[in-house]
């Protein structure tokens, strides 16, 4: 029996944001959240290759994707295209007021650690807002998992996202924070 790997080689890793939606039909959805609050609606999408979080209010749309080098996404109104590698930290002021802060950390630890914080992370799907458990690609390597925290506060959201790369021992921690005025 076959057994698709969900995860791409880490080395392909992409933190892209758009001032607009993307649509659903782009990406094959595992897992999915929607937050319905005062001020916006956010659509949270676990998927192979990341996350896929679309956060709207009456003016805006603004979409943040996890992906690969190569997946076929739009350009139009990308207003971020890095390579997520290392620790990186961004943030964005749109026209209507939305304010956005992210931070992308891709981190290989050793194997015995790896595995240790992965266990962790499988204990902690059981708290997560989203999660998902992907098939493992052979039998001596657990299979990626990817959780999803979110807080809201009265006029913003912070989502914390964790999706682990079992062969590369490889974990990618979000933090993206959504403010309205």
């Amino acid at each position: 029996m076959s057994v698709k790997f969900a995860r791409s080689d880490i080395s392909k890793l992409m933190f892209e944001l758009y001032s607009r939606s993307v649509h659903p039909e782009l990406y094959q959805s595992y897992a999915e959240l929607e937050i319905n609050h005062n001020y916006f609606t956010a659509n949270i999408s676990i998927c192979d290759f990341g996350h896929v979080i679309s956060v709207r209010d009456d003016f805006q749309t603004v979409t943040e994707v996890s992906t690969m080098l190569g997946y076929p996404l739009p350009e139009c109104e990308r207003t971020l295209f890095k390579k997520l590698q290392g620790t990186n930290t961004e943030s964005f002021q749109f026209e209507n007021g939305l304010s956005y802060q992210c931070s992308f950390h891709l981190e290989q630890l050793e194997p015995v650690v790896f595995h240790k914080i992965h266990e962790e992370l499988v204990l902690d799907c059981q708290d997560a807002q989203v999660s998902y458990q992907f098939s493992s690609s052979n039998r001596f390597m657990p299979g990626p998992v990817s959780l999803i925290k979110t807080e809201e506060f009265p006029q913003s959201l912070l989502v914390h996202t964790y999706h682990t790369y079992p062969e590369f021992h490889a974990i990618v921690k979000t933090q993206s924070l959504f403010e309205f005025e």
